[in-house]
């Protein structure tokens, strides 16, 4: 039982620090993409 509830944690853990580590890689694509987009206006 004991057992169990220790994996259960474990897997929240993992759980949570990828989906914050998703929600940062997200931002810096979103953040790429904005200044890409400046960027290609500047050149035309």
């Amino acid at each position: 039982m004991l057992q169990c509830n220790i994996l259960k944690d474990e897997i929240n853990r993992m759980y949570t620090f990828s989906t914050q580590l998703y929600v940062v890689e997200n931002r810096r694509l979103v953040i790429f993409l904005k200044m890409n987009q400046k960027y290609q206006k500047m050149k035309k």
